[in-house]
């Protein structure tokens, strides 16, 4: 899913990866709030974490992402 367009279907996706997250922010002047949402539609197993203030996550630090590398880590 390199270019972020959704499959006709997630099955194998959903089989193969065990735990999904998707960041989302709502300033973010690239990825429309729609495709959070239909994301969440698509694939409902997903953990969704929305922010309101990161844009594009362009920012030099992203501690979120890398608590929850850690919390998978140590599973």
């Amino acid at each position: 899913m390199a270019d972020f367009i959704l499959p006709d279907s997630t099955t194998k996706l959903v089989e193969q990866v065990k735990n999904i997250n998707i960041y989302f922010s709502k300033d973010d002047p690239i990825v429309p709030p729609i495709d959070f949402i239909k994301y969440q539609k698509f694939i409902p197993a997903a953990r969704f974490i929305e922010f309101t203030d990161r844009g594009h996550f362009l920012q030099p630090t992203f501690p979120e992402l890398i608590q929850d590398l850690k919390l998978l880590i140590n599973k």
